[in-house]
Formats: C-alpha cells, structure tokens, sequence
C-alpha cells in the first residue's frame, strides 16, 4: 500500500500550526523578558533612595514652660521629626492638640478638635 502524497492544503496546514507555534514560544519569552525587566528596573522619576544620616545634635533650650487651661490633663504625647504634638482634653472634655517645636520648646499652635456629640 502506497501512502498518498499529501495535500497541498495538509501542508499549508501543518506550516501554519508550526508558525503558530513558533509566536507563542516568542510571544512567552518576551512576556517573561517584560515582567523581569519590570521588577529589577527602577522606576523612572523615582527618587534613589538616600542614604540616612544621623541628625547633629539638637541644643540644649534648657526649660520650656507650655500652658495649658486650668484642669486640662495631658493625655499622650507624640514626636515626629522635629514637632511633638501634646494632646490635651480639657475639663469639659474639649480634645485639644498643643504643637511644639522640639528644638527650641516653643509652642508652634493649638489644634482644637470639636466636640462631635
């Protein structure tokens, strides 16, 4: 039994899946070149990432008196670079924010926080 030749259009076929193929490997390898691409590059505009030096040493501004109303208690106090922010509640339970600058001790303002009741 003889095997017929094939048919001009089984070859064009065949050569057409084997293209196909072929872009689909390409296709897979410059999807995964992207991604790595993406994840080791660094964004542009980005900031490079600066190298921390510690602060010199603030002076010394000896003693700092900051008033606050009569009967008012302290209830935290937070410090973020340069500022501390001393929250204050008053006797009548008004929340009050006291912002001071760390490096001199004076009182920079008052953020008052209205009751919401």
């Amino acid at each position: 039994m003889e095997q017929e030749p094939e048919s001009r259009g089984g070859r064009l076929m065949v050569w057409i899946v084997g293209v196909m193929g072929v872009l689909i490997v390409v296709g897979f390898a410059i999807l995964l070149v992207e991604i790595g691409r993406r994840i080791f590059t660094p964004k542009p505009g980005a900031p490079e990432p600066a190298l921390v030096t510690p602060a010199p040493p603030s002076r010394a501004f000896g003693q700092a008196e900051v008033r606050i109303p009569e009967g008012a208690r302290i209830e935290s106090l937070t410090a973020s670079g340069d500022r501390m922010v001393a929250h204050v509640r008053t006797r009548e339970g008004a929340s009050l924010g006291y912002v001071i600058d760390t490096a001199t001790g004076t009182l920079l303002g008052v953020v008052r926080f209205p009751d919401t009741k």
